[in-house]
């Protein structure tokens, strides 16, 4: 065991004894004292565990990847809020408030002679919000035209752009008519694209003040879904109580309460985990060594290991300092100077592998487009070779400078939301500077996290963990790039723009099959791992801890959550 495990242990160790220690007796509901009702008592409840405090419960307002998006907030919003249709733990759609998903086969989908599409899709009987208000097709409208006006930056999807009318010819029924092909269209009223709204509270609000539409009470404490889960209670900074919503049109969840505790950091989850006070992680943002630990240590369940993440270098490709990172050669020679193998080995134990695209090895078009990937292997002298070209020469210090003598420096950053971030950002800081190049580390501080302008106006690059998606090159085309006009909300963190590219993207979108599509893939997957856009480092793994008598709840997929399929949950 290493000294960093013996002190990691002792450390947990030593809080699970205080909270143990601490612990009082569950106290009684509100209003109610005494002996509890036998049927009260008989109540399935479940505790999980979140690293985060959601400010809002909506992951189009603060989306995944997106700058101070807390973990666990897609977990919840997926147990509260139910769309058309949502992602499981293989990557299909499965309906909710819909009957079906569209698609050619079932008739739902079909594509016009014009090069338009049109999608239907029918809303199951007894859909009804938490409020008990029914759920119809006049929220999808509602929904389309907050998206299609833009009056607010966040719901504005670049799928709306390519919708031209939303058509309902009765109250469960809807008609989506668009006007080029969409590879995505059957996501539309989901998690992904954007989950539907409620006309009746949500209307006034909109169409008397735009600007403060995401202020208002409906996304905190006033929130109404569809999902398996009510709010029922909301403690800011300590706790949620969900409780079963009995109308849930997948029928009513198995169990009755689910109390979700935010904490801070991965110490006072696994704190938690390990006395027994929590069943369940979600969205939990836990290294390998700390999955690890609660494997080893914990005897009350399991962890789930699931590569859906990666971690990666981003450049700061507008205005950056110094400005030399604007010349791919630079990256090149950052990325050459990198062995990312054993900084992989020495994160993540071994169990990925170095990443050099946004398709991972365990996707189903990784093989036919691995040979359109430019990788950059390890390789000291090809990193010296750029360094010279670019005009730098190595002075008395071992660190190149400039023809004006000035040293060669940029600044790399990392948040401590993933316990391997500031792990990776030392790792991949001393390469660098054995190579020449030196480096202002800087870990940024819990409270700057959420400051979306801080973040994306850095002036060099961020080290960060991200979703694996396997669409993920979306997010580089320009209308991602974060900038005061969208309140910096834009997921393109390297601030990178190419008409080219969005060209690009724009086609593979737009190509429903597979092997033309995969020809356009192979070029997007070229340009980025050429462009170094981003710059790869490994794939990481995601973690799920849950306990012996919870069934139901899987490892994650690539765009699914912890939550994806809690109505199906069960204590034993």
């Amino acid at each position: 065991m290493t000294i960093w495990h013996q002190k990691s242990a002792i450390s947990i160790l030593a809080l699970v004894l205080l909270v143990s220690a601490c612990a009082a007796p569950p106290a009684a509901p509100t209003g109610q004292s005494g002996q509890q009702p036998a049927a009260k008592a008989a109540a399935k409840r479940l505790s999980t565990i979140v690293m985060g405090d959601p400010k809002v419960f909506s992951t189009t307002i603060s989306p995944p990847g997106a700058a101070g998006s807390p973990p666990g907030l897609a977990e919840v919003e997926d147990m509260m809020m139910a769309g058309l249709s949502n992602v499981d733990n293989k990557g299909q759609l499965r309906p909710e408030l819909a009957e079906a998903v569209p698609s050619i086969r079932n008739g739902l989908w079909k594509l016009l002679p014009d090069g338009g599409m049109e999608l239907t899709w029918k809303i199951r009987s007894g859909a009804a919000w938490h409020d008990g208000t029914p759920f119809t097709t006049d929220d999808l409208r509602f929904s389309a035209r907050v998206g299609q006006e833009k009056g607010v930056p966040e719901f504005g999807n670049p799928v709306w752009a390519m919708i031209d009318s939303v058509e309902a010819p009765d109250p469960s029924t809807v008609v989506v008519r668009w006007n080029q092909p969409f590879l995505n269209a059957d996501s539309l009223f989901g998690r992904l694209r954007g989950m539907p709204l409620p006309k009746h509270l949500l209307e006034e609000a909109y169409t008397n003040d735009k600007t403060t539409f995401t202020d208002q009470p409906y996304w905190t404490d006033g929130f109404v879904g569809t999902g398996a889960y009510k709010l029922k209670e909301w403690s800011h900074g300590s706790y949620l109580i969900l409780e079963a919503n009995d109308r849930f049109v997948l029928g009513r969840p198995k169990i009755d309460t689910i109390e979700v505790k935010t904490v801070p950091d991965a110490n006072t989850m696994i704190t938690n985990i390990l006395a027994g006070t929590a069943d369940l992680s979600l969205g939990a943002r836990i290294s390998v060594d700390e999955a690890l630990q609660v494997r080893g240590q914990w005897q009350g369940g399991r962890v789930e290991f699931a590569q859906t993440n990666w971690i990666t270098t981003y450049p700061q490709l507008m205005n950056p300092d110094p400005v030399v990172m604007l010349d791919v050669r630079f990256r090149r020679a950052l990325q050459h100077a990198l062995d990312r193998q054993q900084i992989m080995e020495a994160i993540m134990a071994g169990l990925t592998s170095v990443s050099d695209t946004t398709v991972s090895p365990n996707q189903l078009d990784y093989p036919d487009i691995e040979s359109s990937i430019v990788r950059y292997p390890y390789d000291l002298s090809r990193a010296a070779q750029l360094f010279t070209e670019l005009g730098y020469t190595m002075g008395p210090d071992s660190f190149y400078r400039d023809a004006s003598g000035n040293r060669l420096q940029i600044e790399a950053r990392a948040t401590a939301q993933l316990d391997y971030q500031p792990k990776t950002l030392a790792i991949a800081s001393d390469y660098w500077r054995r190579a020449g190049v030196a480096v202002d580390e800087i870990v940024v501080p819990n409270q700057r996290v959420p400051d979306r302008e801080y973040r994306h106006t850095r002036p060099g690059i961020e080290i960060l963990g991200l979703n694996n998606d396997p669409d993920n090159f979306k997010i580089f085309v320009s209308s991602q790039v974060p900038l005061p006009s969208n309140a910096f909300s834009g997921l393109n963190r390297s601030r990178y723009s190419n008409p080219e590219y969005d060209a690009m993207v724009d086609k593979y979108l737009a190509t429903i099959e597979r092997a033309p599509r995969l020809d356009v893939e192979r070029q997007i997957v070229h340009l980025l791992s050429d462009e170094l856009v981003f710059m790869g480092l490994f794939y990481t793994t995601t973690h799920t801890v849950i306990g012996n008598r919870v069934k139901g709840p899987t490892e994650r997929g690539p765009l699914s959550t912890d939550g994806w399929n809690s109505e199906q949950w069960e204590l034993e």
